[in-house]
Parts: C-alpha cells; structure tokens; sequence
C-alpha cells in the first residue's frame, strides 16, 4: 500500500494512471483499491492505495482503510481465469465495511488500453460511465514526482520487491562487521554497570548524526546502524530519528543495512527506517517485504495501519514525537 500526493481526481482513468508510480511497479492481475477523502469543499482527494493479487481478493477486507469512498481497480488480461475476476467483484461487493462506490477493469494498466466499468453505486457521476481510456503514465502527477527524485519504475511486484533481497555478505566482511557489533555491546554493557550508560547512548547518537552527515555508507557505518537497530527499543528509536532526518542519505543506509542484516530483527527494523526515511513507495514496498518476512513485528504492523490510513509522510510527526520522547529520556537535542 502507499499514498501519492495527487490533485483534485477528474476522471476515473486519469486517476487509474496515478497507480504504477504509486505502487511503484506496473500491477499485473491485481485488484486495487483507491481510498478518496472527501474535502471542505466536497471534491475528493486520492488517499492511500492498496493492491492484492486478483486471486487473494479477500485479503483487502481485512485492511486497515480509511476512506471516505473506494474506487476498485481489477487488473486482468487474457491470461487470467474470467471467474477471477468475477470472484474478486462478489468479494468486494459482499464485504460491507468496503465503501466500494465503483468496479473498472482494465486488462493491462498502460496508455491507451480501454477501461470498463464492471459496477457502480446509484452516486456515480454519470461522465463516469462511459468507456474511456488510460491516458499517459509517464505524464502523470506521481509520476513525474518521482522521475524528479530519480526513483525509476520496476515492471511488475516481483521486480519491485526484489530490491529488498537480503544479500549475504563475504566472511571476511561479515566477521569484521560481527566482531564491531561485538565491541560496541561490550562497551554498552561497561558503561552501564559503571552507571554511565546515558553517556554511551548520546556517543553513539552523535556517531550515527555524524556518519549520517558525512554520507558514509562503509562497513563501520553499517556495523554502526545494525548495533542500533538490533539493540533495545530506545536505541532503535534513536536511530529511526536520525534516519528520518538524514532523508536520502539515511534511506541508502537504511537499505544497506536491510540488505546485509545479520539477524531477522536487524533486518525488520531496517526496512522500517528505509520506509520512513523514503516515505513514498519504495517505502511502502519495503513494509510489504517486512510484513511478508516478520507478520508479527510490532513496529512493521504499526507502520502499515498508519500508512494504510494516512500515509507515510503524514505519519512522520507521530513518529518523530516518540523519537523525541526518547531523546529526551537520554539528554539528547
């Protein structure tokens, strides 16, 4: 799931030509709902969008979804069963705490392929009736936002999720990695015992600011940002704040450190810090690979609700607020 920021959605297919680049992959047999808020002035506005593949429809019911109404989006060509998708319509439809006010189908998600609308509510504007079709992808809102911040599109989920593939590091690098980690536990554990364990966690803060600072992906960076995010909830905290604040250099750290983690907690705790560091939806996939990994870490189940109901980037200040909290328990600015 993710949310874009988009304008005031005129017309249903100029909406459904938001959806790779908020997904950021082209969606393939799929089933896709757009949640719309209504605003002051009674226009909607896109929310937060949400993907299953055609054949798990009823995985959506139980998403968390705040929305004022949902448009559905079924992905689906030649190859897929026609009951798919007439299943995924009836679970839809027979799911009442979904306020579906419409049903498309369109058969691939790209410029020019005709979209058919499969059902639609009593309060569906009459223009959106009518056959129309996808207009171009690569001029839409999301899409140029992105293009903008150098993301590029993957071709499909697969593609997209493995950019997250944890990679095995080389022995020698593991060990030495291993052995720093190791050092900086010890260290801990002495100034603790000697009662100056506040101390220890504001060098480390000041480390991690630094390396942050300085752009520093090295293996001393790495070990750094794993020791964090594998240790206590403070420290984790601690760092997720200096991640966030970091912004792209904190979101390629966060990635290494996804990607060469040592322990399944390390690994968790880093796609957290990368979703919340890139916020967008690199950042929601990288929740949907922890999710897949770890379904019941805490902290990933807690990112999703919050990114299902409002969006990343609008969960920033929550977070930094407990961030803060933490800070401030150990004297830190």
């Amino acid at each position: 799931m993710s949310t874009p920021t988009v304008p005031v959605i005129n017309s249903p297919a100029t909406l459904f030509a938001e959806i790779p680049a908020t997904l950021g992959f082209y969606p393939e047999s799929s089933v896709i709902l757009l949640c719309l808020s209504e605003n002051e002035n009674g226009r909607y506005t896109l929310g937060p969008v949400i993907r299953a593949d055609i054949t798990d429809a009823e995985a959506l019911c139980g998403a968390p979804i705040g929305a004022d109404i949902i448009l559905a989006l079924i992905v689906s060509d030649e190859e897929d069963d026609d009951y798919a998708v007439d299943d995924a319509v009836t679970v839809l439809l027979e799911n009442e705490a979904l306020p579906i006010e419409a049903i498309w189908h369109v058969p691939v998600l790209w410029q020019g392929e005709p979209v058919t609308l499969l059902w639609g509510a009593d309060t569906v504007p009459a223009e959106w009736m009518t056959g129309s079709t996808i207009p171009a992808i690569f001029s839409s809102i999301t899409m140029r936002d992105s293009l903008n911040k150098g993301a590029l599109l993957s071709e499909n989920r697969e593609h997209a999720l493995g950019h997250f593939d944890r990679v095995q590091l080389p022995d020698s690098r593991r060990a030495a990695i291993e052995a720093d980690i190791d050092s900086r536990t010890s260290a801990m554990v002495k100034a603790e015992d000697q009662g100056v364990g506040a101390g220890a966690v504001q060098s480390l803060v000041a480390d991690l600011r630094e390396t942050l600072a300085n752009g520093d992906n090295d293996d001393h960076a790495l070990a750094l940002l794993l020791f964090m995010l594998g240790g206590a909830s403070a420290l984790r905290d601690l760092a997720l704040g200096e991640v966030i604040e970091a912004s792209d250099t904190g979101a390629t750290l966060a990635l290494a450190a996804a990607r060469y983690a040592l322990t399944d907690r390390q690994r968790s705790n880093a796609l957290c810090a990368f979703s919340l560091a890139q916020h967008d939806a690199q950042g929601a996939l990288a929740l949907t690979v922890a999710a897949g990994e770890a379904p019941n870490h805490s902290l990933t189940t807690l990112l999703r609700r919050m990114n299902a109901e409002q969006g990343l980037e609008a969960a920033l200040p929550a977070v930094m607020r407990g961030v803060g909290m933490t800070r401030a328990t150990y004297g830190i600015s």
